[in-house]
């Protein structure tokens, strides 16, 4: 019996602590991505420097090569830390047996990964 309690805390340290680093992850891309749509704004056509129309264009306009490296980096790394996050919120949620989150986190994130896989394979020789 005491090996299967220390195997729930350990399984309860170790979901807390993906749960954390990945909640940490998520709002450290979240953190890159405003400070991308700021930096990216004067780049932008005038139709869209408008807050909520600039945040649909940064994906297509980040990657014109007018746009400073720097910028598009730190827009590769938002989601590079955004998608490594939700793969550790959903590990999380299988560890603590929480099937109907950790589908939809494993939805989220897979979309994630494939998106900046995508753009990494697309756009690599631009960062």
């Amino acid at each position: 019996m005491p090996e299967a309690s220390g195997a729930c805390a350990v399984d309860i340290a170790m979901g807390c602590l993906l749960l954390l680093a990945g909640a940490a992850l998520v709002l450290a891309g979240a953190q890159q991505g405003m400070v991308v749509l700021f930096d990216v704004r004067p780049y932008l056509p005038p139709q869209f420097r408008e807050e909520v129309a600039a945040r649909f264009a940064v994906d297509t306009y980040v990657w014109d090569r007018s746009v400073p490296i720097s910028v598009r980096r730190r827009y590769f790394r938002s989601m590079v830390f955004a998608s490594i996050g939700m793969v550790f919120i959903f590990l999380a949620m299988l560890i603590f047996d929480q099937t109907g989150p950790a589908i939809g986190f494993g939805i989220v994130s897979a979309l994630g990964v494939a998106l900046t896989t995508s753009r990494w394979l697309q756009y690599r020789d631009r960062l």
